[in-house]
């Protein structure tokens, strides 16, 4: 609700700035105008479509027409986030970029245990190309997702390890 208030406090002093006349509902012009505005001014998409939610959501709190689900402002929206492309800023793992976590580890941790355990996930993960979400749990409501014992067996003596995932993003 915060957001959506700060979308409308937002677009009226959009309309202020630009002395216009409040008038609601807000016409297409308008919401375009306004769209381009926070592009303008270098707003994220993913504000830009909360501030406009926000404006649809006032829409129909007073019921009236919902001119945020108009085809022109949907696709404003959509050119808006395909033009905010942002450059990845992660970088990609490396053998020395695990070594230097690994030297990080007894810092960060509370025990040996822990300190071990982490090593034994990077490795894993970086070894078996997994993707973190296939072998832990993202929250403490999503369990289905880690790894457990039960997964995880030692074949030919010893000599092949064998994961089974329970979950993965591609399936």
């Amino acid at each position: 609700m915060k957001a959506y208030q700060t979308g409308l406090s937002s677009y009226l002093n959009f309309l202020e700035q630009s002395k216009v006349a409040v008038q609601w509902p807000p016409n297409v012009a308008l919401m375009t105008d306004f769209i381009a505005h926070l592009s303008l001014r270098e707003f994220s998409p993913a504000s830009a479509r909360l501030y406009v939610a926000g404006i649809g959501y006032n829409c129909k709190i007073l019921n009236v027409k919902d001119v945020t689900q108009n085809f022109v402002i949907k696709k404003m929206l959509l050119g808006f986030a395909q033009m905010k492309h942002r450059t990845d800023s992660r970088l990609p793992l490396t053998p020395s970029l695990l070594c230097n976590i690994f030297d990080k580890l007894p810092v960060g941790c509370s025990s040996d245990y822990e300190s071990r355990l982490f090593r034994a996930a990077f490795s894993l993960a970086y070894f078996g190309l997994f993707r973190v979400g296939e072998l832990v749990a993202d929250s403490s409501s999503c369990r289905a997702h880690a790894l457990l014992i039960k997964n995880v067996t030692f074949t030919c003596r010893g000599s092949v390890l064998e994961i089974e995932i329970q979950h993965n993003k591609s399936d």
